[in-house]
């Protein structure tokens, strides 16, 4: 766990002490720091939010994986039972193009990996980037949105037009929540945008939209990391996700009101 240095120095706020943070490496006091630092730094919030979503796509396309147990013939190479020289040349051929392949999974590769060409799996990675972004902004108390709702129209107009959708901003006052505001975001796919309800009591959620491989339609999915519950849905290659720490129902009345409005 990455700590502060002897002396009381602390480190720069870098990208080596982001991936600590987004690892979970950092002390109480570091994290808290990089946190507030976060929360005053939206663009280098969005930054991190696609570094994690990054790592929860690929921990959800090769954890199935990672979990299977390792064929006879494979444990078998990896046993130290002759000196690496004593080794078949093509045995250690073989390891090399192994770590090859998962250093390019740490670096071209894997912007490759974050475009799974199945359908399901491309909708279930934009939920996940809608539920990061709730997470990193849907907490901010001074800048939780890019344009306010006292400029609506703007806010549409340009974000419909980064999108490539019609966009508007579904009314949701009848279900005790009122626009907040919007920001743009990025995504593998392009631009995205974010837009960002409030209800009385200080609750938040937000509606993400993107476009997707995903092509026609699909139905409502759902799907829940740590507290924050997302209803995703595709239609005509433009992704939507409703994200809240809220009750499944609640939020699925919510996302039925939202997908309603944004019918062109």
């Amino acid at each position: 766990m990455t700590a502060t240095p002897p002396g009381g120095v602390k480190p720069p706020i870098d990208d080596d002490l982001l991936h600590a943070w987004v690892d979970g490496r950092l002390d109480a006091d570091t994290h808290a720091r990089v946190q507030a630092w976060l929360e005053a730094n939206p663009e280098q919030a969005a930054r991190v939010a696609d570094w994690q979503a990054a790592g929860e796509a690929l921990r959800a396309a090769f954890e199935p994986v990672a979990e299977e147990p390792v064929p006879a013939r494979l444990a078998a190479l990896a046993q130290p039972s002759a000196p690496a020289a004593a080794r078949p040349w093509w045995r250690q051929a073989v390891a090399a193009v192994l770590l090859l392949a998962l250093g390019a999974a740490g670096g071209y590769g894997g912007a490759a990996l974050t475009r799974p060409d199945a359908p399901a799996r491309d909708a279930r990675h934009l939920a996940e980037r809608a539920a990061v972004a709730h997470r990193v902004f849907a907490v901010e108390v001074r800048h939780p949105v890019e344009v306010g709702a006292d400029q609506e129209q703007h806010l549409v107009t340009w974000l419909g037009r980064r999108v490539g959708a019609r966009l508007v901003a579904p009314r949701l006052e009848d279900k005790g929540y009122r626009l907040v505001g919007g920001r743009l975001l990025s995504s593998d796919t392009g631009p995205a945008a974010q837009l960002m309800y409030e209800n009385r009591e200080g609750r938040r959620i937000t509606a993400y939209v993107a476009a997707t491989a995903a092509d026609g339609q699909t139905a409502f999915q759902f799907r829940q990391q740590d507290k924050v519950s997302t209803f995703y849905w595709v239609d005509n290659g433009k992704g939507y996700a409703l994200s809240g720490e809220i009750e499944r129902a609640a939020l699925l009345d919510l996302a039925k009101a939202v997908y309603t409005q944004l019918q062109p």
